[in-house]
């Protein structure tokens, strides 16, 4: 499956990006390379339709939300960036966290995962102040586990998901700013020594030109941002 996406200005940079089960030598170098990446996020944030996206390059049917009720691997697949396959991202694993679950953090904490990415209503007042609110306790259970039972951290990069953004009328510039902070502010201990990011984007996952741009850029910066050295 292919799509493209937009990561310029006026200017702008099209990739095209593809997605795979691996076979032959990418096979063996997906078990000696493969990422690790976590979603998670308060419930019904879009969740399950971003790994659904990252994985297969296809958005849900929109429908009455149905939550997942159990926490979820992917098969192990890649995503190459680039119409000369300029980067590979072999994926081992993703997993889908429960908005509900009473502990997300401590999932986390064992996985030690190598990308984060939150989810996030945007879509209101109401759910930005919810969300926040979800992400304080997160980041604060988050570390507060890392300090209690020192473990290394393998985060390289950690995504904030601003989702639903097609339902406000407002620039988000100074959400990213004070969502940014409030991730830097709380992830302390548990940032370890190898994260070397942490973004927040836009993103709107709805099978339309603007669904399917905001997407593909998240894909492709995730892909980069994992491959750097």
């Amino acid at each position: 499956m292919t799509g493209i996406a937009e990561t310029g200005g006026a200017a702008a940079l099209r990739v095209l990006i593809t997605r795979g089960a691996p076979a032959g030598w990418r096979w063996i170098s997906s078990i000696l390379h493969g990422k690790s990446v976590v979603v998670l996020g308060p419930p019904a944030a879009g969740k399950t339709t971003f790994v659904r996206f990252l994985e297969r390059g296809v958005f849900l049917p929109e429908s009455p939300h149905e939550r997942t009720r159990r926490l979820t691997d992917s098969r192990r697949f890649q995503v190459d960036i680039g119409r000369g396959q300029n980067f590979t991202l072999h994926i081992s694993r993703v997993t889908d966290i429960p908005g509900q679950d009473a502990d997300p953090a401590e999932y986390v904490a064992n996985l030690r995962p190598q990308g984060m990415v939150l989810v996030l209503d945007w879509s209101s007042i109401e759910t930005q102040t919810e969300g926040v609110d979800w992400l304080d306790d997160f980041l604060l259970r988050l570390d507060q586990l890392f300090l209690a039972a020192p473990r290394k951290a393998r985060f390289r990069t950690v995504m904030v998901l601003l989702n639903k953004v097609d339902k406000i009328q407002f620039d988000t510039g100074d959400s990213k700013t004070l969502v940014k902070a409030r991730v830097d502010a709380g992830m302390r201990t548990a940032r370890g020594t190898d994260l070397q990011h942490v973004t927040v984007r836009d993103c709107c996952l709805v099978d339309n030109p603007r669904g399917l741009i905001l997407a593909e850029t998240v894909v492709a910066d995730l892909a980069i941002r994992l491959t750097e050295n």
